[in-house]
């Protein structure tokens, strides 16, 4: 679209050029219609409208005699996939000016506008034919699809499953003794253990009491206070576990012919308190 702004462009200044001989000189009033025509051309050319463009280039052409409108032609027909058209005004554009700056140019776009053509013509013709109504034999009607024979499925147990209650496992009166020695056992070392510390806690606080008395001696020693706490603390604990273990140990033998469960141990732990307890059932 450039070179055809271009070449349209210098339409005007080639008027003067040429020899008053071989055309008559344009008016001013046709110098202005073949501008005012030649703009509209290349507006209808820009927005596509080439068939419209064609036209008023061709007024434009009849007006002022200039080869630029033929090539402006030609290029319209091109682009509007016109290609017989196109290569006709583009051969009469070389032959109008054979010596054009732009004629490898337009050799070539001839050169692909016959190719087109030469396809076009090779192109098979594919007939349009209407489509075939096929109208309804007469006759008896075809026979009905053979049936599928019917696959009655096996009949779904509706009983109810009934979960049997596990049973448990006997109550070993053996494991019941057993238990009921190591408990007995059990608590009888805890016992002593209890006895041990608490005499350990004895002992520490009569040696704090000694050495309150002593002058030569600190007055208070921390140390063996901690000590006697913690063995007084061991004395409680292991005291009040080996009773409950006894205790427990005690009844289990006693009850051991008995199926249910007679005993249940549980720990007792508070700020100031340390120990276990237990719940009999008889």
């Amino acid at each position: 679209m450039t070179s055809s702004r271009l070449l349209s462009a210098a339409l005007f200044a080639a008027l003067a050029l040429v020899p008053l001989a071989a055309r008559a000189e344009p008016t001013e009033a046709q110098k202005r219609e073949a501008k005012d025509l030649n703009d509209k051309a290349t507006r209808l050319y820009e927005v596509g409208r080439y068939g419209e463009a064609i036209e008023e280039y061709q007024k434009v052409y009849l007006l002022v005699d200039d080869p630029v409108l033929l090539y402006n032609i030609a290029q319209s027909y091109r682009l509007w996939g016109k290609p017989e058209d196109s290569a006709r005004f583009y051969r009469n554009y070389l032959r109008r000016a054979p010596n054009a700056p732009n004629r490898a140019d337009v050799e070539k776009k001839i050169a692909d506008q016959e190719k087109l053509i030469e396809e076009k013509r090779r192109a098979p013709v594919t007939p349009t034919t209407p489509p075939v109504t096929t109208q309804p034999e007469t006759g008896p009607p075809p026979p009905p699809p053979p049936t599928q024979p019917t696959v009655t499925p096996p009949p779904v147990d509706q009983t109810p499953m009934v979960v049997q209650p596990a049973t448990p496992p006997p109550d070993s009166h053996h494991g019941r003794r057993v238990a009921a020695y190591v408990l007995l056992i059990g608590g009888g070392a805890l016992l002593a253990t209890s006895v041990v510390t608490g005499a350990v806690a004895s002992q520490k606080a009569k040696d704090l009491e000694r050495m309150s008395k002593d002058p030569t001696k600190p007055v208070f020693d921390p140390a063996i206070e901690k000590a006697g706490k913690n063995a007084n603390s061991v004395a409680i604990v292991t005291g009040v576990l080996g009773a409950a273990a006894g205790i427990t140990g005690g009844i289990l033998l006693l009850t051991s012919g008995s199926s249910e469960r007679p005993v249940a141990l549980y720990p007792m732990v508070g700020p100031q308190l340390a120990g276990g307890g237990a719940r009999v059932s008889f």
